[in-house]
């Protein structure tokens, strides 16, 4: 082989070469940015359902269940469990073939499903959810998607509840957003009544939860918690918890706790 033509194999190889080579390192950084978004388990509820304690309440996989019993500041007349089952194959399930259903009758409940998901300490995340809410008759009935910003309790001071959704017989997208203060949050949606009416039943489908860009953020007070990452200013978690209180009461009339 003559010199030159040597020159132009190893050219092309060499271009080719240094292609494979961005090739990979583009593909590598696109599997870093896919790693740096949050894991939410079974968001889209095709994964399997499993009983938990009662045979009338049926999760899907990856999610907790919650729910408040008796007299309880958030209820205005003792609280029932709600029953909680698997959605399928009908038009209350907006992808795939399942959704989660849960429901009371003639009662009055606070239910919840929530899940702990690690993330990155000062991060701010959305969490929205495909809400869709029956009341017959009218009965008051919410849903709302929440975040915990320290991974803790969903009935606790510390969460944040988004605005709720009470236009009924139709889906609508819910969603919230707020800033991570430890390495998990924990992600939920929940269901609350003002009156004990015949048909109060809630579904929940295509939940996801994704990293944002936003402000920063007053650490909340909570003693129980580590402290706080960073030094950041901007939104105030308490007035934040009096607007979302305050928009309710408009709405739906419970006691909330102060």
């Amino acid at each position: 082989m003559k010199r030159g033509q040597a020159r132009r194999v190893w050219g092309r190889r060499g271009r080719g070469a240094a292609i494979a080579l961005l090739f990979v390192l583009l593909c590598s950084a696109a599997v870093g940015a896919q790693e740096e978004q949050p894991g939410l388990v079974n968001g889209s509820f095709e994964e399997g359902f499993t009983i938990r304690g009662a045979s009338e309440v049926e999760v899907a996989i990856g999610w907790e269940v919650a729910y408040l019993e008796g007299d309880h500041p958030w209820c205005r007349s003792p609280c029932h469990r709600p029953e909680f089952k698997p959605e399928q194959q009908t038009q209350y399930v907006t992808d795939g073939q399942y959704a989660q259903r849960w429901f009371s009758t003639f009662s009055r409940q606070f239910g919840v499903i929530w899940q702990r998901v690690p993330v990155v300490a000062g991060e701010w995340y959305r969490f929205s959810c495909d809400g869709y809410v029956i009341s017959e008759p009218p009965g008051g009935h919410a849903l709302m998607v929440g975040i915990q910003p320290w991974g803790a309790d969903v009935f606790g001071r510390q969460m944040v509840w988004g605005r709720e959704l009470q236009e009924r017989d139709t889906w609508r997208r819910v969603e919230v957003v707020a800033q991570a203060w430890g390495d998990a949050i924990v992600v939920a949606v929940g269901t609350n009544n003002a009156w004990a009416t015949r048909n109060n039943t809630a579904y929940v489908d295509s939940c996801q939860i994704e990293r944002v860009e936003w402000g920063g953020g007053t650490c909340p007070e909570c003693p129980e918690c580590p402290e706080c990452p960073g030094d950041s200013t901007g939104l105030d978690y308490g007035r934040l918890r009096e607007i979302v209180r305050e928009e309710l009461a408009e709405r739906m009339p419970v006691r909330w706790p102060r």
